[in-house]
């Protein structure tokens, strides 16, 4: 079952206000298993229902649990989401949230937070360290004790590896001032309203015989379901005859006319294959004829192989 099934299912539990079936609670022995999911697709830019997935996991409701002995703990990766909108943890409690700096400022690259509760820092067993990042250590025997063991306001240097990019983290200053400073409530109304209209224009284009020029990906038609979408738009272009236009022959055209677009299966081949409709067999035919990431193989037994991205901001 991938993601978009699988919120689907949970989002269809909540509705019909049901329970999921679980004879006994995870023992203080249990094994730990973490589930991982975007708050927004970087694909379809799909925003899914955070707080029904965080508390059906939660419950122990993971449909895939390999043991009902488990305790699930929960992994939002928000960097996509929160580029352009505000992101509550006082209504949605998942156990760790990753986000990138680089995707919310566009500087500095390489620099990104892990947020985490309190009470899931136990489960992390951080084994390596660097330069700096211990209390104390022995040269003639195994002893170490990291930084922020036994200081509750320090606990997270016992993650650092070595020497922090202390010129990067002074430089998040300026990008937070200017976010600040737009207020992320207008962002989100600005690049939601930039999608609509750019959905709607590329959903009126059509070729001399009344065919679509393009197709876009995700579970929107426009502006009605603007909050539950990102401001990217994954699509492909269509000839005059419903044959595709390769995403690297468009990606070189625009170049030509100075605009950068993004194209393939954006890091995410799951959502890559579910949107476009490539079966198992489609993506080994792919491997087979030499199509890799990051080439300009696009079109394969007349199926394209990834697709064209629109990236909005405001700047």
């Amino acid at each position: 079952m991938n993601l978009s099934e699988q919120n689907a299912h949970v989002n269809r539990q909540v509705v019909a206000g049901t329970m999921c079936d679980r004879s006994s609670e995870p023992s203080a022995t249990s094994s730990i298993s973490l589930f991982a999911f975007p708050a927004e697709c970087n694909f379809s830019v799909t925003r899914n229902n955070r707080n029904a997935i965080v508390n059906q996991v939660h419950a122990g409701c993971w449909n895939n649990s390999s043991s009902k002995d488990t305790r699930w703990l929960v992994l939002t990766d928000a960097a996509k989401y929160v580029a352009t909108h505000r992101l509550d943890l006082s209504t949605c409690h998942p156990d760790f949230v990753t986000l990138s700096f680089y995707k919310i400022f566009g500087y500095p690259t390489g620099l990104g937070a892990l947020v985490m509760r309190k009470s899931a820092m136990s489960y992390l067993k951080k084994l390596y360290h660097g330069g700096g990042t211990v209390q104390s250590i022995l040269a003639g025997r195994n002893y170490v004790v990291p930084r922020g063991m036994d200081n509750s306001n320090d606990v997270s240097s016992r993650f650092v590896d070595g020497t922090q990019s202390f010129l990067s983290i002074l430089a998040l200053r300026h990008g937070i001032h200017q976010v600040e400073k737009l207020g992320m409530a207008n962002i989100s109304a600005h690049t939601e309203a930039l999608r609509a209209l750019l959905v709607d224009r590329l959903a009126g284009l059509q070729h001399w015989n009344g065919r679509p020029i393009c197709v876009v990906y995700g579970n929107d038609s426009g502006r009605s379901n603007a909050e539950q979408q990102g401001p990217n738009v994954a699509c492909n272009f269509l000839r005059s005859d419903a044959s595709y236009v390769g995403y690297s022959e468009v990606h070189k055209l625009a170049e030509i006319h100075n605009i950068h677009l993004r194209t393939g299966c954006f890091c995410t081949p799951g959502a890559c294959q579910h949107y476009l409709g490539l079966s198992e067999l489609d993506l080994m035919l792919n491997i087979a004829v030499g199509h890799v990431c990051g080439d300009d193989v696009d079109v394969v037994h007349g199926l394209p192989t990834g697709a064209v991205r629109l990236s909005l901001g405001y700047t």
